[in-house]
This record gives C-alpha cells, sequence and structure tokens, in this order.
C-alpha cells in the first residue's frame, strides 16, 4: 500500500520589508526580507516541500513580487482577504498579533480552511488592473484640489489650475 505523502501549508505575513513564513505541519518558522534575494531565498526553501497551499493576505501591493515569483514556480498561492483571516484568528481566540502569530495564523487557516488557490492573471491584465488604480488615484487628488480651489479662492487659484490641469493631462 502507497502511504500518501500529506502536503504542508505554509503562511506568509507580509511587510513592507520583511515576509515571515510559517510551515504549519513542521511548526516552522522563518523570516526572509521583502526583496529580490529574500523572496528568491524564500522559494528555494519552499520547493524543498510537497506544498499544498501558501496562504498571504492580499496588502495593497506589498505581496505582489513574492506572489509573481511563486507563479513562475509554479506553486500554489491563496491571496485571501484579510477579513477572513481576522475572524478566523477571532474564531481561535488569538488574542496576541506579531507577524510570527499572523504567519502562523494564516497556515493555520491554509490547513483547516483550505481555501482556493488564486488563479495567475497575466501581464497584460494586471498592468489594466494598475492603470485603472492610477487613474482612479490621479480622479481623487483633483477632486481634492478643486475643493481647495473653491475652499481657498483667489490668492491660490493660479496654483490651484496648475495642478488641476497637470492631473487632467495625466488622466487623459
Amino acid at each position: 500500500m502507497n502511504k500518501e505523502k500529506a502536503g504542508v501549508n505554509v503562511g506568509v505575513d507580509v511587510g513592507k520589508y520583511q515576509l515571515d513564513f510559517f510551515i504549519w505541519e513542521r511548526n516552522k518558522h522563518f523570516v526572509v526580507e521583502n526583496n529580490d534575494d529574500g523572496i528568491r531565498e524564500a522559494i528555494g526553501r519552499l520547493r524543498r516541500y510537497q506544498l499544498d497551499r501558501i496562504v498571504l493576505e492580499a496588502t495593497g501591493r506589498y505581496e505582489m513580487a513574492f506572489t509573481l515569483a511563486a507563479f513562475e514556480k509554479k506553486l500554489p498561492i491563496a491571496v485571501v482577504r484579510p477579513i477572513l483571516i481576522r475572524q478566523f484568528a477571532r474564531a481561535a481566540d488569538q488574542q496576541a498579533k506579531t507577524d510570527k502569530l499572523d504567519a502562523q495564523i494564516m497556515a493555520r487557516y491554509a490547513a483547516t480552511m483550505k481555501p482556493r488557490l488564486t488563479a495567475q492573471k497575466s501581464k497584460n491584465l494586471l498592468l489594466i488592473k494598475d492603470l485603472v488604480v492610477r487613474r482612479r488615484q490621479l480622479i481623487d487628488i483633483r477632486t481634492m484640489e478643486l475643493n481647495r480651489q473653491k475652499i481657498m479662492g483667489k490668492p491660490v487659484d493660479r496654483s490651484c489650475n496648475r495642478v488641476i490641469k497637470a492631473l487632467q493631462r495625466e488622466v487623459d
């Protein structure tokens, strides 16, 4: 009888400068820098295991470099909404909050809830999404500047107009 080798579930707490990893089934924690060298090191370490899934939160961009590198190496990634992890932590009565504990609760979430793997998006789709986000940001900034212009009045009108025109050119 063939004994099937169980895979491992990994949680990754993503920070601006570092990535905290926790391998649930091995009770192992390690940290790398959130840069190309650190990501390369982490992927090298993770590829030693039979992975079921690597869970990380959508953090608003800091997770992208790791996620793209993991997709490139065909690793099973599940990018989940932060609210799901918070609710799971609350249900598990996880009150303390450190990077290591966050990675650990994400690994536990991966093993328990088995979230659906995230499909890799094409580079064109990612670029379009980034451009849409940037356009929305520029429109928001332009709206703030229009509001300032109304409040501040004539003394700063020319300055506001220059900024508004520059923002409009960028939106266009």
